[in-house]
């Protein structure tokens, strides 16, 4: 049986027992997602705080926003460590599942505002193709 979860800061998972046991700092825990479960609209959401609906312009309670790298660990590492796999996910780490995506921009680099604008090229699970873009 999955251990249940808890969803954290838009869109971070964090296991009941690690929420528990874990000595990390959580920036505005909540049990619903305020983004799509879409991850790029989620990391855009993380990042700009800014609604699908363009209600809030200027990012509903602006004070929360992470970087973007932080919002990458929330769909990465910190889901590994939630979910009790993080020897074997999570990072590009020799040994580790080869689980990623090829996005048609560098979120790191672009212009946040432009990271709901992003789309998948090509998923790799396991490291096998399983998605390219046509």
């Amino acid at each position: 049986m999955k251990t249940p979860l808890l969803i954290l800061a838009s869109t971070c998972l964090l296991s009941v027992g690690r929420a528990q046991s874990a000595d990390i700092i959580f920036r505005n825990a909540v049990v619903w997602t305020d983004a799509p479960l879409n991850p790029i609209l989620g990391i855009y959401a993380a990042v700009t705080r800014k609604t699908t609906d363009g209600a809030n312009p200027d990012g509903w309670f602006p004070e929360q926003k992470i970087s973007v790298k932080e919002a990458i660990a929330c769909y990465t590492v910190n889901n590994a460590y939630a979910a009790f796999e993080e020897d074997e996910k999570g990072s590009m780490t020799p040994g580790k599942l080869a689980d990623f995506v090829i996005l048609s921009d560098n979120i790191l680099t672009i212009n946040p505002v432009d990271i709901e604008h992003v789309t998948v090229v090509r998923t790799v699970v396991g490291g096998k193709t399983l998605y390219v873009k046509e």
